[in-house]
């Protein structure tokens, strides 16, 4: 495969050699899912309302490394609709602090 990196050679062998009851297909398919389910954990995915400033990208990803123990890739987007404030996602793990979510909070709490 040109262009295949010597890991996915190594898995692509793995599935013809060794399918395991499935085709070679399914099962190097099935290799790409768990690949991209694995580095989806090392990705966080932030929206802030405004453009992030260099030196808050930099203290954003010193503090995810240490909460998470592992360095993280930063996607970082623009999301005026969150009015304020951050929303990340790494993984299944989402920390919000937006404005639109504390005002949901609160909405949930008044009607209560």
């Amino acid at each position: 495969m040109p262009g295949a990196s010597p890991e996915a050679l190594v898995l692509i062998r793995q599935a013809v050699a060794h399918p395991r009851g499935l085709k070679p297909t399914a099962l190097v398919a099935r290799f790409l899912e768990l690949v991209a389910g694995r580095q989806k954990r090392w990705i966080a995915e932030v929206r802030a309302a405004r453009p992030l400033t260099q030196e808050q990208l930099s203290r954003l990803q010193s503090s995810l490394n240490g909460l998470y123990g592992r360095e993280l890739k930063i996607n970082a987007d623009v999301d005026p609709s969150l009015i304020g404030g951050v929303r990340i996602a790494v993984g299944d793990e989402i920390l919000d602090s937006s404005v639109v979510s504390r005002l949901s909070d609160l909405r949930r709490k008044l009607a209560v």
